[in-house]
């Protein structure tokens, strides 16, 4: 619309101040997006990524954080429908409709995906210790085949396998 009111230099039918809070509102939101990024990287890699009980703590954070997200995803979608003309709703519907379906969501995170992450990673254990023993006997088996592999053994050459 911009370009079509410069392009017929009706210069007039432009809002300059909405287009004023749009251009800021395109450069600022990505600088503030950014550093609300950085604060909650920095917070979960100092309290879950760098603990000693990372794993432990990182199975108690994963509901959280998908009830969070969900929580503010669905409030954000609520608040902003309750300004369209065509529906009302209660003033207090949004925060606990979104409180409501952030728990939902971080419920069902603690009692189906927590403990299928806890039983794939006993089992990537359980091959990784696997895959170890089988490493190692094949090394010994190995080093003993290439002791006997020469034609001419040794006494030195077996002392050294």
């Amino acid at each position: 619309m911009v370009g079509f009111a410069l392009l017929s230099e009706a210069y007039e039918t432009i809002n300059w101040v909405i287009l004023g809070k749009i251009l800021l509102i395109w450069t600022v939101s990505p600088i503030i997006s950014a550093i609300v990024g950085g604060v909650f990287y920095l917070f979960t890699r100092t309290f879950i990524l760098l603990n000693v009980h990372s794993y432990r703590r990182a199975l108690i954070a994963l509901p959280i954080l998908y009830g969070l997200t969900t929580g503010i995803n669905v409030f954000a979608a609520l608040h902003h429908s309750s300004n369209v003309d065509w529906y009302t709703m209660p003033k207090l519907f949004p925060p606990i409709g979104a409180a409501a379906f952030g728990a939902v969501t971080g419920l069902m995170v603690q009692c189906v995906v927590v403990p299928l992450i806890k039983e794939r990673i006993k089992n990537e254990k359980k091959l990784e210790n696997s895959n170890m023993h089988a490493a190692k006997r094949l090394s010994r088996q190995s080093s003993l085949r290439s002791c006997f592999r020469t034609t001419k053994l040794s006494f030195p050459r077996l002392l050294f396998c």
